[in-house]
């Protein structure tokens, strides 16, 4: 494997605050809630995870993300870019994995910390391998974007997360 250097949050939400200003980025809780399961509900799963999201992100209710007509491929949904973490056993936090997602008035977004090793994401299994590292649950970093239903801006974020830092996707 080429070497590969791993970014500290500090490190990664430093440049991102330069790059797209610090109310464009968001450290958002994820500790309590049941992000381990690709889906899951109830009281600490996905959808009150996604609620909490959108009220401290937007200021607005999930409910309240509106599709526009005549429809628009992505109007109602707001587009983000994002980063989750992982951990090594000193406790130091990295930049691990970068994604798109989005949130919708109807379903949660589709992040989630898969089990590793994952037969399809064996990229980030051998990075996690190799690094002694595990995944960090306690917080994801979500970068907003100036036009919440641009796709192709959270696409562009999504790029340059992993250009920037490193990250698997």
């Amino acid at each position: 494997m080429a070497e590969k250097n791993l970014f500290t949050i500090s490190e990664i939400k430093k440049r991102l605050i330069n790059e797209y200003g610090e109310d464009n980025i968001c450290i958002v809780n994820t500790k309590g809630f049941d992000l381990i399961k690709k889906s899951s509900g109830g009281l600490n799963g996905r959808n009150v995870w996604a609620d909490n999201v959108v009220r401290q992100i937007y200021g607005i209710e999930r409910s309240e993300i509106i599709k526009e007509f005549p429809r628009v491929c992505g109007s109602g949904e707001y587009q983000f870019a994002y980063v989750k973490f992982f951990k090594d056993n000193k406790k130091n936090i990295y930049g691990g994995v970068n994604g798109l997602s989005s949130f919708h008035r109807s379903y949660p977004s589709d992040v989630w910390f898969y089990p590793v090793p994952d037969e399809s994401k064996q990229r980030v299994t051998s990075v996690m391998e190799q690094f002694h590292l595990s995944w960090y649950t306690d917080e994801i970093l979500i970068i907003k974007n100036e036009d919440v239903k641009n796709r192709t801006e959270a696409r562009k974020k999504e790029s340059d997360l992993h250009n920037w830092f490193e990250l698997e996707d």
